[in-house]
């Protein structure tokens, strides 16, 4: 049935929200090459933990986490198992606001977790740790994950994380957060409502299959007879009789007397008798019949007969990865939404080890105690490097500098990274233990 749809515009919606979504090339991160941080050389100090009082009020850490994030800080938070000995470091990088930043972090994390004890370490003992966690002469693996933090465990998520790695194998765990501007996330949350825009338009199809059938019949039979019969008959008569008789008698006497003086005097007698006598007799007659005589008959017949049959069916089709992409969308609108009123940071998971297989098993089982079970935002993916790879020693010296690693792909259009964007609720759930 043809769709009067761009069907071109659908394929570029699906496409792109696969790309931006379900990032399937996270899948391949250990085939793409490293590309370089052009970030300048930055101070980075760290703060040594001795261990977490238990507290029900750690969430209000994720206060100081904000006033961090608002001074463009970034946090790595370190978890360090060496000679089955566990160490715990938080630490930061800045530039004009670091002595501020960790005067704050201090004081948060005394006030927030009274009792807790804190060694802030010398610039010396900080290059020290750094060549300790990151240098490629003391691990042959790493391994990133993908994933947002559970804020709903009722365990913290690195006490369970630590109670099934256990401290018989060497490992580093290092998780760090990168602050995130107002204008990246109102550029990712645009293009989520711009895919949802267009692909609201395909998620159903309504149809309307019907069949008619129209039988119209019409007779007309008109009968007329008309008959006339006239006949006309005229019959005059004319009659005429004239007489006309005239007499006349004409008399005339006339004399002459002469006078004096040569005078005459004449006298003269006329007279005239006339006698006229006229008839005329004029007789007419006329007579005239006339008959006539019209008979008409007319006889007319219609007969109509419409028949109409309609059978209709109307249904409607839904794409399913039109919907599925909704749905997933929708989630995603809602939590960009709310992460423009909130700090967010660019949240990046790492696990360094000696051993690959202690690598990969760390880094599956920290996803799987920090991932929600019912989340559905976007893919949780683990990728493993080893000393082979060309990218594990690149890799590595943008840990040191607490960079975020990015990758070229020449299938995407941005450069991919493992990282998600997270609130500081969200953070200080996957870094508080007891």
């Amino acid at each position: 049935m043809f769709d009067p749809r761009d069907t071109c515009l659908l394929d570029d919606a699906l496409a792109r929200f696969d790309e931006l979504v379900n990032a399937p090339c996270l899948h391949e991160l250990t085939h793409f090459p490293v590309s370089p941080s052009e970030t300048p050389p930055a101070c980075l100090g760290f703060i040594q933990i001795e261990g977490f009082p238990v507290t029900d009020t750690f969430k209000a850490f994720s206060f100081v986490l904000n006033a961090l994030e608002s001074l463009q800080i970034t946090i790595g938070y370190v978890i360090q198992v060496r000679n089955e000995q566990l160490s715990i470091y938080i630490g930061i990088k800045g530039d004009e606001f670091f002595c501020v930043a960790l005067e704050i972090l201090k004081n948060g994390l005394i006030q927030t977790f009274p009792g807790i004890q804190l060694h802030e370490l010398t610039p010396e003992e900080s290059c020290e740790l750094i060549d300790q966690l990151f240098s490629p002469c003391k691990h042959n693996s790493l391994a990133t994950i993908s994933v947002i933090p559970n804020t709903s465990t009722t365990t913290p998520i690195l006490t369970s994380f630590n109670n099934l790695m256990g401290r018989n194998e060497d490992f580093v765990l290092f998780l760090l957060a990168t602050p995130v501007s107002l204008c990246h996330i109102r550029s990712i949350l645009n293009e989520l409502i711009c895919l949802f825009n267009i692909l609201s338009g395909f998620s159903q199809g309504n149809h309307t299959a019907s069949k008619g059938l129209n039988k119209n019949g019409s007779t007309t039979v008109t009968r007329s007879n008309t008959e006339t019969n006239g006949r006309s008959c005229t019959d005059t008569n004319t009659s005429g009789s004239s007489h006309n008789s005239s007499q006349y008698k004409n008399i005339t006497s006339s004399t002459s007397l002469s006078l004096a003086n040569n005078k005459s005097l004449g006298v003269s007698l006329l007279c005239n008798d006339s006698c006229g006598h006229a008839t005329n007799t004029s007789r007419a007659s006329a007579e005239g019949i006339t008959n006539s005589e019209a008979v008409a008959c007319s006889n007319s017949r219609l007969t109509a007969t419409n028949l109409t049959e309609n059978e209709a069916i109307v249904f409607s089709i839904q794409n399913k990865c039109v919907v599925d992409a909704l749905a997933t969308l929708n989630l995603l609108i809602t939590r960009y939404t709310n992460l423009l009123t909130l700090p967010a940071f660019e949240f990046g998971a790492y696990l360094i080890a000696p051993c690959l297989s202690t690598t990969v098993r760390g880094a599956y089982t920290y996803l799987g105690v920090a991932d929600a079970p019912s989340s559905t935002i976007g893919p949780t993916v683990v990728n493993v490097w080893d000393h082979c790879n060309s990218s594990f020693c690149t890799i590595l010296k943008e840990l040191q500098c607490f960079n975020q690693p990015f990758f070229e792909s020449c299938s995407s259009k941005d450069c991919l990274s493992s990282t998600t964007i997270i609130s500081g609720l969200e953070f200080i759930s996957t870094l508080y233990f007891v």
